[in-house]
C-alpha cells in the first residue's frame, strides 16, 4: 500500500519476526539476489507475489535457483489444494463468535468466515493481544458431537500463545489443549497450519472455543 507516496509491501522473516515494509526496489532486487526474507512468503502463497509481480511489470521467477523453483512449485501445488475442506468438517455451517474482528470490515473479516468451509477467507481480529474465537458444535437434533481433531489454519498474524477450551453448554469451559512459543529463533514456530489432537476431551462436546493471549506479530490474530 502507498503510506508515504512510495510503493510499499509486507514481509516477514522466516523465524516469524513481525513485519516490516520493502520498497518497491527492494522487491525487484529479489529477483537476483532472492534473499530468504523476500521469499519466505512466496513459499506459502504465491497468489500475493503474483500479484506483486503484475504490479511492478517484473517476473520475479527469473533467474530463480533450482531450490527456490522447486519450493515455489510445491507452494503451488499446495494452493491448488486450498479451499477444499474435508466433508466431515463439523463446524462447518454452524454459529462462529469471537471477542472482536478488523473493523469495519464485518463481512471481509467476520467470524463466519471460519464456519464456511472455504480456506479463502479469514476471520481478523482487532490489533490487540486478548481475543477468542468459539463455535457451537451442536444442532436441535444432536446437541452435543464428537471431534477427534482441530485443525487450525492461521494467516501470518498467528498466535504465539492460546489455549483451546471445550464446553458441553457453551457457559462452562475446561482447557484442553495450551500452545507455547518454542525457545529460541526456530523455524518451527512460523508454521501455520496447527493441527491438534483432542481424544477423549473431543467427546461429547457442544462448544470449542481458541483463546488467543500473545501475538506473533504488531497486527492482531488471523485464521482463514
Amino acid at each position: 500500500g502507498e503510506t508515504d507516496g512510495c510503493l510499499h509491501f509486507e514481509e516477514v522473516d522466516w523465524c516469524g519476526n513481525s513485519p516490516r515494509y520493502l520498497t518497491a526496489e527492494e522487491w525487484q532486487q529479489g529477483r537476483d539476489k532472492t534473499p530468504p526474507l523476500l521469499f519466505s512468503r512466496k513459499f506459502r502463497d504465491p497468489d500475493v507475489y503474483d500479484i506483486m509481480d503484475k504490479t511492478l511489470g517484473i517476473d520475479s521467477k527469473e533467474g530463480m535457483p533450482e531450490p527456490l523453483a522447486e519450493a515455489m512449485a510445491a507452494a503451488r501445488n499446495e494452493a491448488a489444494q486450498r479451499g477444499k475442506v474435508k466433508s466431515n468438517n463439523a463446524a462447518q455451517g454452524k454459529q462462529a463468535t469471537s471477542s472482536a474482528f478488523q473493523e469495519p470490515h464485518t463481512s471481509k473479516y467476520g467470524p463466519h468466515n471460519l464456519v464456511d468451509g472455504d480456506l479463502h477467507t479469514r476471520w481478523s481480529s482487532a490489533f490487540s493481544n486478548d481475543h477468542f474465537v468459539m463455535v457451537d458444535l451442536g444442532t436441535d437434533s444432536e446437541p452435543l458431537c464428537d471431534i477427534s481433531d482441530l485443525i487450525l489454519h492461521w494467516e501470518t498474524a498467528y498466535a504465539k500463545r492460546y489455549t483451546v477450551q471445550v464446553s458441553t453448554d457453551m457457559q462452562t469451559w475446561r482447557d484442553v489443549h495450551e500452545r507455547e512459543p518454542p525457545a529460541g529463533r526456530s523455524r518451527a514456530r512460523f508454521q501455520l497450519k496447527h493441527e491438534i489432537h483432542l481424544g477423549d476431551s473431543g467427546k461429547g462436546i457442544k462448544g470449542i472455543k481458541v483463546v488467543m493471549n500473545e501475538r506473533a506479530t504488531r497486527w492482531g490474530y488471523s485464521m482463514w
